[in-house]
C-alpha cells in the first residue's frame, strides 16, 4: 500500500509540473488535472472527470471520519496504560458516546467557531 501511495504521489506531482497546474481560491490542483486529462469534449472523457471529483471527495469523508473511529480505541489503550487520563478508558457500547469521541468533536467545534470556519485559514493546521 505504501508503494501504491507513493506512486500516486510521484505521477500526480509530474502531472502538476507538467501542466503547470497551480492552486488557486477556485479549483484544486487535483481538479486542473482531471480536467486537463479527461477533457470535456466528448461524454466518456467529461464523465470521467466527475468520477476523479467524486473519488476525492470519498477519500476526504473517509479520511476526516478516521479520527472519530481510531481515536476512541487508541484513547482507550493510552488510558488503560496511564499515558492518558484515565476517563479515556470508558468505552461505550457505541464509541461515539465515549469520551475518546466526544474529546475530537468538541474540538473541532471549537476549532470551527473560533475560525469562523474559514477553510483558508482552518487548513494550515
Amino acid at each position: 500500500m505504501g508503494a501504491i501511495a507513493v506512486v500516486l504521489f510521484v505521477g500526480v506531482s509530474v502531472l502538476a509540473v507538467e501542466l503547470k497546474a497551480a492552486p488557486s481560491e477556485s479549483v484544486s490542483v487535483l481538479s486542473e488535472i482531471a480536467r486537463a486529462v479527461f477533457p470535456t469534449g466528448s461524454i466518456l472523457p467529461g464523465a470521467l472527470f466527475y468520477v476523479v471529483q467524486l473519488l476525492t471527495f470519498a477519500i476526504l469523508v473517509l479520511a476526516a471520519n478516521s479520527a472519530f473511529q481510531g481515536f476512541p480505541r487508541l484513547a482507550g489503550l493510552l488510558a488503560r496504560d496511564r499515558f492518558l487520563p484515565r476517563e479515556f478508558g470508558d468505552l461505550g457500547d457505541r464509541l461515539e458516546h465515549s469520551n475518546g469521541a466526544l474529546v475530537p468533536a468538541a474540538l473541532a467545534t471549537v476549532l470551527v467557531v473560533g475560525f469562523r470556519a474559514d477553510v483558508e485559514r482552518l487548513i494550515q493546521l
